[in-house]
């Protein structure tokens, strides 16, 4: 769906938030699930102009995702990322499913895109240092949702992309027995070609990223901003792209920007719980009337728990 280049770039709360890693054989297990409604699309000159669509009653999306990360040596931890999706236009009799055809406006059902990444803490704050840094690779394996890449309700673009990953961030404690963490995710992500449009390979290489603040005036309770971005700087503009060819939204080229806020429930037993609620502030060639809510659970040691 065109909802799809939003839903990597949500994510969880805690699952491998920010510069920091696990201990060497420590683990945890995200569990969580997602809701998103769209009901309007910008085209090339975004979010604000009066050219933005209405994607007729909107694109309803329902999803779950299992996220363990594991403390592989010190100072290094690798994640793995599963997540499924139902997608469904609320009508699609409307003007934009009669003149795109009822193929693309099909409920969309089943696993998407797959992520692996491993982080490596290069500057930890610890040792003396202002920031914690750390670098890692990412992998996404999106082949399962190849068959249904060219519907609005897709599920991915059937790819597998590779890139680096850099962290910045840093953790300090307030008054009062709180604390505050900060930090910064960006990324860029080759994209694998599955088509040639006008000459160039899509879907085209983009950045993506993330900035999260959380501030806890008591420790078991936090809350902040969080804001994420994607730029795909190559492609087509919406105007331009043939809804005949099944790469057609791979084409085109994108610029999202979303923000929201989060907030995270530390209880006892190892045991935390996360909501964050993003919209999208400006887009193009993007869903631009978006509400993303995320609710998940993150559950330390699962494995150790599971042996108790």
């Amino acid at each position: 769906m065109l909802a799809s280049l939003m839903l990597a770039a949500t994510g969880a709360a805690l699952a491998g938030s920010g510069p920091w890693a696990l201990e060497e054989g420590d683990q945890t297990l995200y569990l969580g699930t997602e809701a998103q409604r769209l009901s309007r699309l910008s085209v090339s000159d975004g979010s604000y102009a009066d050219s933005v669509l209405d994607v007729d009653s909107g694109i309803s999306t329902f999803g779950l995702k299992a996220i363990g990360t594991f403390g592989l040596l010190p100072g290094m931890e690798i994640e793995a990322s599963l997540p499924w999706y139902t997608a469904r236009m609320n009508r699609d009799d409307g003007p934009v499913c009669s003149a795109l055809g009822k193929d693309i406006c099909e409920p969309t059902s089943g696993v998407g895109v797959i992520t692996l990444r491993a982080k490596q803490v290069l500057v930890d704050e610890v040792a003396g240092p202002p920031l914690t840094m750390s670098l890692g690779l990412e992998s996404r394996f999106g082949h399962l949702t190849t068959t249904t890449r060219n519907r609005l309700t897709n599920l991915g673009e059937g790819t597998f992309d590779v890139g680096p990953l850099l962290w910045l961030g840093r953790s300090a404690g307030l008054g009062g027995g709180g604390y505050w963490s900060a930090f910064i995710e960006t990324g860029y992500r080759f994209r694998q070609s599955t088509a040639r449009v006008q000459g160039t390979g899509v879907p085209a290489h983009e950045w993506h990223g993330q900035v999260d603040l959380q501030v806890a005036p008591k420790t078991k309770l936090s809350l902040g901003p969080t804001i994420s971005w994607l730029v795909r700087p190559s492609g087509l503009d919406f105007e331009q792209a043939d809804p005949t060819d099944p790469d057609w939204l791979a084409a085109l080229s994108v610029t999202k920007l979303s923000a929201g806020g989060t907030v995270i429930a530390r209880g006892e037993h190892n045991v935390t719980g996360s909501l964050s609620v993003l919209n999208n502030v400006w887009t193009t060639n993007n869903p631009t009337d978006v509400l993303s809510v995320n609710l998940g659970l993150s559950i330390q040691e699962p494995l150790k728990r599971g042996r108790d």
